[in-house]
């Protein structure tokens, strides 16, 4: 009988668990990609700063790092004897997003009393748009461990107010030191956890004397933290106010009201919207929000004010401490805030769900489409970027690179282009590297080669970005064809028309001779000492090698055409070195140049009938140069280059 009546409890406790759980498992579904991702550009100098510390010189006066953020740096230690892998410190940050959404479901269970807005809450958390710079970026573990660190704080100090159990009130502390010693947003505990206490109180004389014990450590920890942080902070930057904090303020608000900021994007296609407008939009939408819960249910509308409160809360240091520019390239500066969101929203479309499901519905539907799409969006910027990344690290890793090595339009980040944005301040991309930061950590981390011996100039040639759909700005400095010339290596970055992008060698000193040639085109005069085609049968692709020498400057192009019985089906003409190396600026004492270029093989095309024929062409008249070997004019002035024996 004992069984009977208990199997139903159980069955219910394991139904509760399973929707808390809910907001888990939507992140992993959200962010599981990550695990995929290399290391990026604002990886590499945390690397380089993690080499200058015994584990503990950073809780000191350390110079290294530009911040006083000492746990996260002793986090990222414990990965050192590893290797510093790359898929564990990406799965740390999802996990952690994973623990993060089902902490703020039971924080709003607990305040609400329903467990329908947990669920709501946890997911709108782990579904946040802003939230993608962080979760899927090494470099922003920050983020992830004061959100962490705070959210564990306030549930267990909840969970004392509740059982009086002293391991809670234990653990409430130590998240607490974690949320504050992680990142410097964390002293906004100080307020943060008393309110919620009073929210989950009865204000008696009793709960004071809670409060204050519960919080009193926190705030010696936060007082602790800003005179580490005055004293040892290494950063010499002034400590200025913002010159624009409210069009800081309207980019980090729109987190809290972003499903109604994307229904209104329409009527800005391009650009920003007005600050005014931006910071109208969302008072209006919190305090619509506010008022309906007010209106409804009395009682959670502490909960909904609080969830306002601890928003503003999050965002006020970088609305008057940052740049707008700064912010309005890092939304992700609104993560800790996205808690009150939570909050906020969770509660609301509970209260709603009791009165008009359909209503609530549908204000889950497009809350979802907002989030999930835009998500959904920069998981697949963040691939491509993955992409490029993982195509440099292998050719390094094939090739085995010394010396100076010369990147051509490598990413430095990706963006919308305008009429594709969804948001109305902001610039919605990728960030993912300081311009100041080079290749050569980029290399190391991902492949522990090269971080002595190669030296890499990264170079900017705005004629070559072609990326469709996608705002693509590449890394370095402008175009220097001296040093094109003097490279080891050259690296080159291919647009595809679908928007695709990859890198493959463009040639360098280092490129292996190809097969002898001996074509002379006399009228500029110049030679085409030696040539060979090989197939990459992995990846679909002919690397065509060729070396010339060219007596003067002339405005000519290099023809590189790939034929199947006669027929031309693929081509690559251009300039040599990646296309960004024209002929007309070329210098007699620097030469032999070599070139590679790659043509992908299209569909449905047999490898056993290609041939690669190359030559020049007049830039003007598009007429091809006469082509000879020994004295002999070649047909169509076209060398039909060999096949390389290994290819």
């Amino acid at each position: 009988m004992r069984d009977d009546v208990s199997y139903p409890a159980r069955a219910s406790r394991l139904v509760d668990y399973l929707l808390a759980l809910t907001p888990a498992l939507l992140a992993i579904a959200l962010y599981a990609y990550a695990v995929r991702l290399p290391f990026f550009l604002d990886d590499a100098p945390h690397f380089v700063i993690l080499g200058q510390t015994d584990g503990l010189r950073h809780w000191g006066n350390f110079d290294a790092f530009p911040f006083y953020r000492p746990f996260t740096l002793n986090v990222w230690l414990l990965f050192a004897s590893a290797g510093y892998p790359a898929f564990a410190m990406h799965a740390l940050n999802v996990l952690l997003w994973a623990l993060i959404g089902v902490l703020v479901g039971a924080i709003t269970h607990r305040l609400s009393r329903l467990r329908l807005a947990g669920v709501l809450a946890g997911c709108f958390v782990v579904a946040f748009p802003f939230a993608y710079q962080a979760v899927a970026m090494v470099a922003a573990l920050f983020h992830l461990l004061l959100m962490t660190g705070a959210c564990l704080c306030v549930w267990a100090a909840l969970r004392f107010y509740d059982s009086g159990r002293r391991r809670y009130l234990v653990l409430c502390w130590g998240a607490a030191f974690v949320a504050i010693f992680s990142h410097e947003s964390g002293v906004m505990l100080v307020a943060g956890l008393p309110l919620a206490l009073i929210v989950a109180g009865s204000a008696s004389r009793r709960d004071w004397r809670l409060i204050r014990r519960v919080s009193w450590p926190v705030w010696a920890l936060a007082v602790l933290y800003l005179a580490l942080w005055i004293a040892f902070s290494p950063n010499e930057e002034a400590r200025t106010l913002s010159a624009a904090p409210l069009t800081a303020l309207a980019a980090l608000l729109q987190g809290i009201a972003h499903p109604m900021i994307a229904l209104v994007r329409p009527l800005w296609p391009t650009g920003d919207a007005p600050v005014w407008a931006v910071l109208a939009l969302c008072a209006v939408t919190v305090g619509a929000v506010l008022a309906v819960v007010r209106l409804s249910r009395r009682r959670l509308f502490p909960v909904a004010l609080y969830g306002v409160a601890w928003y503003l809360l999050a965002i006020i240091p970088a609305v008057l401490a940052l740049p707008p520019g700064y912010v309005l390239g890092q939304l992700r500066l609104s993560l800790l805030a996205a808690v009150g969101a939570g909050l906020l929203w969770g509660v609301l479309i509970a209260e709603v769900y009791e009165r008009r499901r359909w209503l609530a519905l549908v204000m889950v539907a497009l809350i979802a489409y907002v989030s999930v799409t835009f998500v959904q969006m920069r998981r697949a910027d963040f691939l491509a970027l993955g992409r490029w990344n993982d195509g440099l690290t292998a050719l390094a890793s094939a090739n085995g690179w010394r010396g100076d090595l010369a990147l051509i339009n490598a990413p430095m980040y990706l963006v919308p282009n305008a009429d594709d944005r969804r948001f109305l301040l902001g610039s919605e991309g990728i960030i993912w590297t300081d311009p100041t930061l080079d290749y050569a950590g980029q290399i190391w981390m991902n492949s522990n080669l090269l971080r002595d011996d190669v030296r890499v100039l990264a170079l900017v040639n705005p004629a070559l970005i072609a990326a469709q759909g996608v705002g693509y700005v590449a890394h370095g400095e402008p175009l220097n064809v001296d040093i094109l010339r003097s490279a080891d290596v050259v690296v080159g970055t291919r647009f595809e028309a679908d928007g695709g992008f990859w890198p493959y060698v463009a040639g360098g000193r280092a490129l292996d001779l190809a097969e002898s040639a001996g074509v002379v085109y006399p009228d500029i005069p110049a030679t085409l000492d030696a040539a060979s085609w090989s197939l990459d049968a992995d990846s679909g692709a002919v690397a065509l090698r060729t070396v010339w020498r060219l007596d003067a400057p002339a405005p000519v192009r290099l023809f590189a055409h790939l034929l199947c019985e006669g027929e031309l089906v693929a081509q690559a003409d251009g300039y040599v070195l990646g296309d960004s190396y024209p002929f007309n600026v070329w210098r007699a004492d620097d030469q032999p140049i070599r070139d590679q270029r790659v043509i992908a093989l299209p569909d449905g095309v047999r490898a056993d009938c290609l041939r690669v024929a190359v030559g020049l062409y007049d830039e003007s008249t598009i007429e091809r140069l006469t082509a000879t070997v020994d004295g002999s004019r070649l047909p169509d002035d076209a060398y039909f280059v060999p096949r390389s024996a290994d290819g």
